[in-house]
C-alpha cells in the first residue's frame, strides 16, 4: 500500500480468520485480503491523525460526535486512549507497568486483551481483540458487542 494513499480504519471479522497476535511489522504494512478479513495499516487516515513509525503511530483524536459513546476518550477517568502510542505483541506502548484490572495485574494490554491496539492502560476499546465466536464480549465501552 502507498503511503500517500487516505485509508479509512476499516477491519472485518469472518469467523475463519482472525487478526490478533501479529507483530509490529504486520500492522504497520496491513494485511490480509480486502474481500475476507484485513488490516489497511497506519499509515494515513481521514478522520483522526496518527504519529510516525518513530512515534509508534500515537493516537490523535479530535471532538467526539456519535451515539456509541466516546470509548476512545475513555469510559471512565484514567483510560483516556487519545495520545497513547500502537501497541503489538513485540511492541508495547500501552502504559502498563502492570495495568491492574478488577484485582489482577496484567503486564501489558497486548497479553490480556489480545490483537494490536492503542491501548492505554487496557483502555475500554480494543477491536482487534482475541475472536469469540459465541457468547457476549464488550468491544467499545458504552455500545458495541459481539454476539
Amino acid at each position: 500500500m502507498s503511503e500517500k494513499a487516505a485509508h479509512n480504519a476499516s477491519t472485518t471479522r469472518p469467523v475463519f480468520l482472525v487478526l490478533t497476535h501479529k507483530k509490529w511489522a504486520a500492522y504497520k504494512k496491513g494485511f490480509g485480503n480486502l474481500k475476507e478479513d484485513h488490516w489497511l495499516s497506519l499509515m494515513k487516515y481521514r478522520n483522526f491523525r496518527l504519529g510516525s513509525a518513530k512515534a509508534a503511530f500515537k493516537l490523535h483524536v479530535g471532538k467526539y460526535r456519535g451515539d456509541a459513546g466516546d470509548a476512545i476518550r475513555g469510559a471512565y477517568s484514567g483510560i483516556d486512549q487519545n495520545g497513547f502510542g500502537f501497541s503489538s505483541v513485540d511492541c508495547r506502548s500501552d502504559g502498563c507497568s502492570p495495568c491492574i484490572i478488577g484485582d489482577i495485574d496484567q503486564i501489558d494490554c497486548t497479553s490480556s486483551d489480545g490483537g494490536g491496539w492503542w491501548f492505554s492502560r487496557c483502555g475500554s476499546v480494543g477491536l482487534n481483540g482475541d475472536w469469540h465466536p459465541s457468547g457476549e464480549h464488550v468491544d467499545w465501552a458504552r455500545m458495541i458487542k459481539s454476539a
